[in-house]
């Protein structure tokens, strides 16, 4: 989910206001604590907290540069983002060098294509 419309279901599920009935309806699976969004138990990460996240999962010396795989499967257990699945495969494929201007070209603003 890129920044802006992180911000707006943020703002929205702090203080519901009228968006539209889609919106809301869409709006109904996620919910606020803390000043994070979740959707269930996993937490709702915006845009620019992705390529952090990804990071520490990959240079935690207790996990000794884990794969694609092994990232994905401990990072998509607490967090949720869209292409949740692909940003680690290209974190490992890209050591992390061309991998944090692909999550920018990756973005999709059109937030209801989002976990649709």
């Amino acid at each position: 989910m890129n920044n802006q419309d992180y911000q707006k279901l943020l703002q929205y599920l702090k203080n519901p206001t009228p968006q539209g009935e889609d919106y809301e309806k869409w709006a109904t699976q996620f919910r606020e604590y803390n000043d994070h969004i979740y959707r269930k138990d996993r937490r709702v990460v915006p845009a620019y907290e992705t390529k952090w996240i990804i990071s520490m999962f990959h240079d935690d010396p207790t996990q000794a540069h884990q794969n694609a795989d092994a990232m994905y499967y401990h990072i998509s257990k607490r967090y949720l983002w869209q292409n949740i699945v692909k940003a680690p495969l290209d974190f490992v494929r890209h050591s992390g060098s061309d991998f944090f201007s692909s999550l920018a070209a990756d973005s999709k603003p059109d937030i209801f294509l989002w976990l649709t």
